[in-house]
């Protein structure tokens, strides 16, 4: 085994404790019943940071490091081109790509009960808590300060919200950046709707009204026309980020979804019961069961409903979506997410992590340095749309380019991050979802479910699914 740094932490398990709901048996539970209380049990231990090699010297021994991506095609080939230019640098370490066929955390969890967990692998903002809950990840600090070339005021702050528990690191960032509205500009344009201004976020309500307009069913009629079809509806005005965009709206409407107990008696409170958070809730779900202008989730996993394929005109996602766009040739733009009472902004990156099982922790980390944070590497990920820069260096490059989006809507992106309006889930108690931000889906899929089919009022059930929602972000279970 070569001398890495080593940062060991012992705790139990919380996600040994989660049980298997029914509701959530198509989630990642199942598979998290299979997990042993430790994921990190049979780790052994490792030499301090002095033993670190930079990512520029070589090692001795050739060496295989086994890496999972996730996300199809586009980002499996991604990754391949940066392991091409990285063996130019370190042919030593051979990188064995397997690209993940379905739910990367279902397949990490089944391969870390059998022993044979990749070394690495391109996580997600939601799992990476999951991870650290179960002491399967190795901290990527004492690496980094072992690592001669990484200086802390290179990168914007914003990129490690995802990826820091217990004021340690657990992981690089590889992908996204800034969340925002995004357009078919030519849709608009046919429409006649003048184009949202890229300074001001528009209302609610005029978000809705535009996507009224947008909306059309195959008969040629929109939503409060006589004849609409809603059961036969050709293009969307508008899909929801009924994930990670959701605390935008409840926020943007004065409500939070976690703070510090003012009581002291608990972690964290959730109080997504209050009537602002009622009336945020509630409006995502009028524009599918009441309005028509948007899908509802499960509408969105019976049919493709994107921007690529024309059938939606607006949607709210992430500048990940940028390479994939241009790829469609989709003509686009971007403007500030509605707002309602105050502006709020929101943007994540999802890391590649490292496993402490890892018996090549050194010339691991060194492949995922390079790949996120090298100038070289991180080059690859702005050039093919993956990813809004880490690095302060390539931001005006970023912003400047000459291939779509125009650099106007480029610079919503970078406003995103914006200190006066960013806001993150956990921000106030300085802990991403608290960890628990795969269950905090899990659960939230399952029981929002009759919330967007239009089958229940979410006055209705605030009450017990702040309860539930409590319960999940402080312990990672489920009743």
């Amino acid at each position: 085994m070569n001398s890495s740094p080593s940062d060991t932490k012992t705790r139990t398990s919380n996600a040994s404790r989660v049980s298997r709901r029914q509701l959530l048996k198509m989630g990642t539970v199942a598979g998290a019943a299979l997990l042993p209380a430790t994921f990190g049990a049979t780790a052994s231990a490792a030499p301090g940071p002095s033993g670190a090699k930079s990512f520029t010297q070589a090692a001795q021994d050739k060496v295989t490091i086994k890496f999972l991506s996730r996300g199809g095609e586009y980002i499996k080939g991604v990754v391949d081109e940066q392991i091409a230019a990285f063996n130019e640098h370190r042919p030593e370490i051979e990188i064995q790509h397997e690209a993940a066929a379905g739910d990367h955390v279902q397949k990490i969890q089944l391969d870390a009960a059998a022993g044979n967990v990749a070394d690495a692998w391109f996580d997600a903002n939601r799992a990476t808590g999951l991870w650290w809950h179960s002491d399967l990840l190795e901290s990527v600090d004492p690496y980094l300060e072992a690592e001669p070339t990484f200086n802390e005021e290179d990168y914007i702050d914003s990129a490690w919200i995802a990826q820091t528990y217990e004021g340690q690191r657990w992981g690089l960032p590889w992908d996204s950046g800034g969340m925002a509205l995004i357009y078919n500009i030519d849709l608009l344009n046919e429409a006649g709707i003048p184009l949202p201004d890229t300074k001001t976020p528009m209302s609610w309500d005029d978000l809705l009204e535009m996507a009224r307009q947008l909306t059309v069913d195959f008969n040629g009629k929109h939503p409060g026309e006589d004849g609409f079809d809603s059961t036969r509806v050709r293009r969307y005005g508008y899909v929801p980020d009924y994930s990670n965009g959701l605390p935008q709206w409840l926020q943007s409407n004065g409500a939070e979804i976690i703070q510090p107990d003012p009581e002291g008696k608990e972690a964290l409170i959730c109080p997504i019961d209050s009537p602002e958070a009622i009336e945020a809730f509630q409006w995502i779900a009028d524009l599918s069961s009441k309005h028509f202008v948007a899908p509802d989730p499960a509408a969105e996993q019976q049919q493709e409903i994107s921007l690529q394929s024309s059938t939606t005109a607006m949607q709210h996602n992430g500048v990940w979506m940028l390479g994939r766009l241009n790829e469609a040739q989709i003509n686009w733009g971007v403007a500030p997410l509605p707002v309602k009472k105050t502006p709020v902004s929101y943007g994540h990156y999802s890391p590649l992590v490292m496993t402490n099982r890892s018996e090549h922790k050194q010339e691991t980390f060194d492949w995922i340095y390079w790949s996120s944070c090298s100038p070289e590497g991180e080059q690859i990920l702005v050039d093919k749309g993956m990813q809004q820069p880490i690095r302060k260096d390539l931001g005006e490059e970023f912003v400047a380019s000459q291939n779509p989006p125009a650099t106007e809507y480029r610079q919503v992106f970078y406003d995103v991050f914006n200190p006066e309006t960013f806001r993150w889930p956990g921000d106030s108690i300085g802990t991403y979802w608290n960890g628990w931000c795969q269950r905090k889906n899990d659960l939230w899929g399952a029981e929002l479910e009759q919330l967007w089919a239009g089958r229940v009022q979410y006055e209705e059930i605030a009450s017990d699914f702040r309860a539930e929602t409590e319960r999940v972000l402080r312990t990672g279970e489920v009743s």
